[in-house]
């Protein structure tokens, strides 16, 4: 079974379309990019594989049922959002920006909840900035913060915008390479968008925004 499914899926803002018949099967432990470009939709066309904006037309299915049939917390559990600008909040420190979510959502010990949490930020070499606050970090720090935040939870599919944006090529390399061995160590399906520059030579398949849908490059 596919993992995310989209059906004939539209969506605009007040005459301004961004996608209309858009669909695509996402395999469980897939990696997918999309690259965007400028104002093209790709951020929000993630939020809708979140389940963060409702589509106009068209249905999003997650193991074959529409996101509404599934409890919030199920969704939490299953699909995480990795944001390129936001998903955080100023007001707490970053270690609970990750933590909080967790205790609300998952039935896990705080000490086992904060192991998961240093041992994801150690790798991402966040874990001296965790007590810290998001404003104090750089736009790269961030957008890796959000990946912990997705990572932590373990879900069936973490989706990703932009995360390769402002990274030296180490950074991305090293990212990109620590993201790929999660995923065949748990088996989570990625969908993450790029931009000019960016790497997709990590996924297994690759897609272009074209006239308001998505189109799969041929390789």
């Amino acid at each position: 079974m596919n993992i995310l499914t989209l059906n004939d899926v539209h969506k605009r803002y007040g005459d301004t379309i961004l996608f209309r018949g858009v669909n695509l099967a996402i395999g469980a432990g897939e990696t997918l990019c999309i690259k965007t470009g400028v104002l093209d939709g790709g951020t929000t066309l993630l939020k809708m594989l979140a389940g963060l904006v409702e589509a106009d037309r068209g249905t999003i299915l997650l193991e074959g049922k529409p996101y509404a049939e599934h409890h919030p917390t199920a969704l939490f559990n299953n699909v995480a959002m990795c944001f390129e600008e936001g998903g955080v909040l100023d007001v707490f420190t970053n270690y609970n920006n990750i933590v909080l979510p967790m205790l609300y959502h998952l039935d896990i010990e705080h000490d086992v909840i904060h192991e998961r949490i240093y041992s994801i930020a150690e790798k991402l070499d966040l874990a001296p900035h965790m007590g810290l606050e998001p404003f104090q970090l750089n736009d790269v720090q961030k957008r890796l913060l959000n990946l912990c935040k997705a990572l932590v939870v373990k879900p069936k599919v973490i989706i990703v915008d932009e995360l390769q944006s402002g990274m030296s090529n180490d950074i991305r390399d090293r990212v990109l390479q620590f993201l790929k061995d999660e995923q065949q160590q748990l088996q989570f399906s990625i969908i993450m968008t790029t931009t000019a520059g960016d790497r997709t030579d990590f996924a297994d398949r690759v897609f272009s925004i074209v006239d308001h849908t998505l189109i799969e490059e041929v390789t």
